[in-house]
């Protein structure tokens, strides 16, 4: 409780209840941007994560947009070409849950995921042979358990990521105005290049 700021020391004696009262600080809020140079600053600029080190409970489940770069020293097959000096590859968005979308979804393919896909495929993965037959939207398809796991670790030794909380009315807008500034590699909707 001391290291909380619960109680003081003072000597040998404890601070009175009212003291107490009127010292406790209020838990801080997590911060969300309004604006696109604070969500920029934020998320492009911030504290990037490695995917190794985040756990669902870590990931807010609420809306917000997300930034996945390359961990220094990893690299994508040659083919990609260079990758930019910022590293970011893919910037995303979360219309309910960040928890969801990026951690269930993007980082763990529980659901089929656009980004997930893609670096599969940039990897040289492909789909169980036989498993897009007869399938109206053979575009969202799921790798084997064996690749999805390879994938996975791939994605925890060579990602890093960063995530903001926004409002819904402001996902849409930010996430377009992000990636046509950074153009990352894996974003194909909406990237100029």
């Amino acid at each position: 409780m001391v290291s909380e700021g619960r109680i003081k020391v003072i000597g040998n004696n404890l601070i009175s209840k009212s003291e107490y009262i009127s010292n406790v600080k209020e838990p801080a809020k997590e911060k969300i941007a309004t604006d696109l140079v604070s969500v920029e600053e934020e998320l492009i600029k911030g504290d990037f994560k490695s995917v190794r080190s985040l756990s669902a409970d870590a990931i807010p489940n609420e809306a917000g947009i997300y930034c996945i770069k390359l961990r220094e020293g990893s690299t994508l097959p040659s083919k990609f070409g260079k990758i930019r000096e910022d590293r970011i590859i893919y910037i995303g968005k979360a219309s309910t849950s960040l928890r969801e979308r990026l951690w269930e979804e993007e980082l763990n393919h529980k659901r089929a995921a656009t980004f997930f896909r893609s670096i599969g495929a940039m990897l040289d993965y492909l789909p169980p042979k036989g498993s897009l037959v007869g399938k109206k939207n053979n575009r969202n398809y799921k790798f084997s358990k064996e690749d999805t796991d390879a994938i996975k670790k791939w994605m925890k030794y060579s990602l890093r990521v960063n995530y903001i909380i926004l409002e819904q009315s402001k996902i849409e807008e930010f996430e377009d105005s992000l990636i046509r500034k950074y153009m990352p590699l894996v974003n194909l909707d909406k990237n100029p290049q």
